[in-house]
C-alpha cells in the first residue's frame, strides 16, 4: 500500500495524473478502508478542482486512524494548497499534535 502511494507521488511530479489515479483507485478498491489512496487522490483531484480536492480530503481525514499523527500533518500540508481548506487544514494539525508524545524529560 504505502509502496502503491510513494509510486503515485512520484508520478504526480512529473505531472503523470491519469497514471497515478489509476493506481490510487485500484489501491482504493483493494483496501476501501485505508487513507493512503485518498491522500494521494487529493493530489490528483487538485489539478481537476480545489472542490474535488477538498471533497476528497475530508473522506481521507475521516479514516485517518489517531495514532498516525503523521498522516493527518500529510494531508494538513496538502490543504494548504487548495481554496478552502485552511480550516481543515488547521483541525488535522492541531489533531495531530495532539497525539504527539509528550516531552517528560523536562
Amino acid at each position: 500500500m504505502e509502496f502503491s502511494y510513494l509510486l503515485s507521488q512520484a508520478l504526480i511530479s512529473q505531472s503523470r495524473f491519469e497514471e497515478a489515479a489509476k493506481i490510487l483507485n485500484e489501491q482504493r478498491a483493494a483496501a476501501p478502508e485505508s487513507f493512503l489512496p485518498l491522500l494521494g487522490l487529493v493530489d490528483v483531484h487538485w489539478e481537476e478542482s480545489d472542490e474535488k480536492a477538498l471533497a476528497t480530503a475530508e473522506e481521507a481525514a475521516e479514516r485517518i486512524p489517531a495514532d498516525y499523527p503523521w498522516g493527518k500533518y500529510e494531508l494538513a500540508v496538502k490543504l494548504l494548497h487548495v481554496s478552502g481548506g485552511e480550516p481543515l487544514a488547521r483541525k488535522l494539525l492541531e489533531e495531530a499534535s495532539n497525539s504527539l508524545p509528550s516531552n517528560t524529560s523536562r
